[in-house]
Order: structure tokens, then C-alpha cells, then sequence
């Protein structure tokens, strides 16, 4: 894979690039992660890790979405509830939202797409979908959806073409956004 200091660069102008080390993505201060690759798109950025086995505790402003290119087993604990064993296998993927902080340990090295997007990206169109405009996303792994693998290896891979205008990473986040969105929306037991 390339050098990813030569993919830091954001794609957009007068908007900050959360694909570098601050309060926004906080993964990159963490020892044991590469960066392959990485790119931003303004509510959008990707980035292809390689992660040594240990522990990790995440926690971002940012939705996290995992696509798994490699089996992901460890354990993972979710705020401060119970830490429980979660196999990530791959071509599946998991979503962590903003706000909620994750320690995840690994016993092996792994490899996975990472894909950061603000959750405005979420609240500009979920007022239409639900009554109330909102959908509480908790963390959920072990997902196995067509349309988002596809949706996150384009993605993923306009890291190292470069061609991916920001248009098209809005429609593409958008989608994943939705996609993601109807998953919960399915998931969401009514209440009485």
C-alpha cells in the first residue's frame, strides 16, 4: 500500500479534514494503528487501518462505521455495560456512534475500512423518515449488507484513485447514511 501521508489532503475547502489527529478522530493518537490510506470529503472521510492486537477505547463526535477486510475477534465493551465477545467477520461491518465510547481488544492484528461521518448527515434527512425526527443508533456489530459492503469499498477505494468529487462522496454518505438508518429503523421495537 502507498504512503498515507501523501492522502491527507481534504477534498474540500474552508471545512477542516477530520482524517488527522484531533478531537474529532481520536484513533489516530492510539499506538498499533496504521493508516494506509485516508481521505476526507467534508462530512465524509475513509481511511484503510491496520491495527496491532491490544485494547483500544474509542470515542469521537463522528459515527464509526467498521467494514472488516479481515476476521475481527475480540471482546468489546460498549460505555460501561458488560464487555462481551464480538466476532467482526469479514465483509461484515459494525457501526459505533458518536458519543459513545467503545474499548475494543483484539488477540490478533486486523485490517478494516473505517468510515467517519457527521451525524448531520443523519439528522438533515431522518425528520421525513420518522415521526419525532429521531432514531437512537446504539452500537451494533456483526452486520452483513450488500449495498453497504459496496457502498464502503467504492468508497474505499476512490482513497488511492482520487477521483471521487465531493458530490459524489455526499450522494455515496448520504446512501450509507440511509441504508444504515433503515437497518435501525427496522430494528426499533415500537413503543407501547
Amino acid at each position: 500500500m502507498t504512503d498515507s501521508r501523501r492522502h491527507r489532503s481534504s477534498r474540500t475547502t474552508g471545512t477542516p479534514s477530520i482524517a488527522h489527529v484531533d478531537e474529532h478522530n481520536p484513533i489516530w493518537s492510539f499506538p498499533g494503528f496504521h493508516i494506509e490510506q485516508t481521505q476526507s470529503w467534508g462530512l465524509i472521510s475513509a481511511d484503510v487501518v491496520s491495527r496491532a492486537a491490544g485494547e483500544v477505547v474509542w470515542r469521537s463526535n463522528r459515527h464509526r462505521i467498521v467494514y472488516a477486510l479481515t476476521d475481527i475477534r475480540g471482546s468489546m465493551q460498549s460505555d460501561d455495560g458488560p464487555a462481551r465477545e464480538v466476532p467482526l467477520l469479514q465483509n461484515n461491518f459494525s457501526l459505533i456512534p458518536s458519543g459513545v465510547t467503545i474499548r475494543s481488544n483484539t488477540s490478533e492484528p486486523i485490517r478494516f475500512i473505517q468510515i467517519l461521518q457527521s451525524p448531520v448527515v443523519y439528522d438533515d434527512f431522518i425528520s421525513d423518515m420518522v415521526r419525532g425526527g429521531t432514531v437512537p443508533l446504539e452500537p451494533r456489530t456483526a452486520f452483513s449488507d450488500p449495498l453497504v459492503s459496496q457502498i464502503a469499498l467504492t468508497i474505499a477505494n476512490e482513497i488511492e484513485g482520487g477521483f471521487l468529487d465531493h458530490i459524489l462522496a455526499d450522494a455515496l454518505n448520504t446512501a450509507l447514511a440511509v441504508k444504515i438508518d433503515v437497518r435501525w429503523l427496522w430494528s426499533v421495537k415500537p413503543a407501547s
